[in-house]
């Protein structure tokens, strides 16, 4: 499946690298603010503001029936060989049938988040996980309000055990191509 992501980005998005900022690595980015200003992240109004917005732009973005690469970037050391034995929860978590599961793909890239003058971008890898899916194959508000919480220490982020990895997930939108294909 990563070649199909890989072919993908290539093919229509000049081989663009899904890694972070996005918002800075492609000619066009629209950029929504979903928390409310000001607010401290546990607030009821800034949590509930939260969901609303992230739920509205995921439905805007992708329908029911699309086709979907649903891409997770963990970013930690090469000698953490946890992932190449059993992927992140994230899968198992948020996508519902366990067959669709099966289908993950998994590939060790270099480091997508150091820089290469950076001391440990030596030491560091990124492991990418890609699955193709639907909209209806995953439990997105769960998923999206998980994500809401990965800059903060909550216990429903994405690598609640793994403080110190980062985590990157990315939906792919792929029969809309270049209209409106990515949500990070």
């Amino acid at each position: 499946m990563n070649e199909t992501l890989n072919d993908f980005l290539y093919k229509y998005f000049d081989n663009l690298l899904l890694k972070p900022p996005l918002f800075y690595s492609w000619h066009y980015s629209i950029r929504f603010e979903i928390a409310k200003p000001g607010s401290e992240h546990e607030d009821k109004q800034n949590m509930k503001q939260i969901q609303e917005r992230s739920r509205t732009l995921f439905d805007t973005v992708f329908e029911d029936e699309d086709e979907l690469l649903f891409v997770s970037n963990i970013h930690c050391e090469k000698a953490n060989h946890f992932l190449q034995k059993r992927p992140a929860n994230i899968y198992r978590k948020y996508v519902k049938d366990k067959n669709r599961r099966m289908q993950l793909t998994h590939s060790v890239l270099p480091s997508l988040i150091w820089d290469a003058d950076e001391d440990d971008y030596d030491t560091m890898v990124t492991h990418q996980f890609v699955l193709a899916c639907s909209k209806q194959g995953i439990a997105y508000a769960d998923l999206l309000l998980a994500i809401s919480h990965n800059d903060f220490a909550h216990p429903r982020r994405i690598l609640k055990n793994n403080i110190k990895d980062g985590c990157d997930i990315f939906f792919v939108n792929v029969p809309k191509k270049n209209d409106l294909p990515f949500i990070r």
